[in-house]
């Protein structure tokens, strides 16, 4: 089992870093690109470098596509066949 940063805390009173590493802050700060992950807790999500859930990418949506970058959501990372 694995948990983003805020429901480990929530469930275990510490972080467990499952999710942290997998994007380095400098990937995650300058191009916004974070790793596709599933909670426990919350389900399917975002998680930036420190294991956080990234709760809303609707503010940097246009500043990520600005730089010629792609956000991709749940539907495009799992697919359909």
């Amino acid at each position: 089992m694995a948990y983003c940063k805020d429901c480990s805390i929530n469930t275990f009173g510490h972080d467990s870093h499952d999710f942290s590493g997998f994007v380095t802050r400098e990937e995650f700060e300058e191009t916004g690109e974070y790793v596709a992950a599933v909670c426990e807790g919350c389900g399917v999500i975002g998680v930036d470098h420190n294991g956080k859930r990234v709760q809303t990418f609707s503010g940097r949506r246009k500043e990520i596509q600005a730089k010629g970058l792609t956000v991709l959501q749940a539907p495009d990372i799992i697919g359909t066949r």
